[in-house]
């Protein structure tokens, strides 16, 4: 078995099968919550839910497919809810939806704390790595989309500035969760700030 897919899951084909691997998913989350990552483990998670550690080895062949799965999940949760934000703002300026943006990204971490581990805590594995920079590549989309319904394309070759600029944003989220494991009202606004004041640079224009 590679490295990489031991870090996927199995999905199941049955349902009995399915139901059994989500109740493995909500068990690993009260567990994570309880527990932390370095906590986290099989055999706990196996007498928690009364099911032998077989049985969930047979979806999940190691705790990091566990974590890449709940985390997949999250970042499928967190795009969408951003999506639809700024879909709800379309009549705003630019700078104005980016700030909305920005609080909806900080709600939805300050309100599920196992996203935030996820997301914004220490990468687990190259699986989990690859599927946050895929989903910071599809919001440089949407952010790219964003700027060009206010007449304002952002350059994305030879250096591509709207994936950057979300990844400025991550890292002043990722920043405020490692100091305070939250995301503080002063940092929402830095990442909010430090967005801006990149895209003002790029697209050379003055406040």
């Amino acid at each position: 078995m590679s490295s990489t897919s031991s870090h996927l899951a199995r999905q199941p084909q049955q349902q009995r099968a399915r139901q059994r691997f989500e109740d493995v998913l909500v068990g690993a989350e009260k567990l994570l919550l309880s527990k932390g990552l370095d906590g986290f483990n099989i055999s706990e998670l196996a007498q928690d839910l009364g099911y032998t550690r077989a049985s969930i080895y047979k979806f999940f062949p190691t705790p990091q497919a566990v974590f890449h799965e709940i985390n997949s999940r999250q970042l499928d949760q967190l795009e969408d809810k951003l999506r639809r934000r700024v879909t709800e703002l379309q009549s705003d300026c630019w700078e104005a939806q980016l700030r909305e943006v920005t609080a909806t990204a900080t709600e939805f971490h300050n309100d599920n704390p196992v996203a935030s581990l996820l997301i914004l805590g220490p990468v687990q594995g190259e699986s989990a790595y690859r599927s946050l920079h895929s989903m910071i590549g599809r919001l440089g989309d949407l952010l790219a989309q964003v700027m060009l319904a206010n007449d304002l394309p952002v350059s994305r070759e030879p250096v591509d500035h709207a994936m950057l600029t979300v990844e400025i944003a991550t890292a002043c989220l990722r920043t405020s969760y490692h100091l305070h494991g939250y995301i503080t009202p002063a940092y929402e606004n830095a990442a909010w700030t430090a967005m801006v004041a990149y895209l003002r640079q790029v697209l050379n224009f003055s406040a």
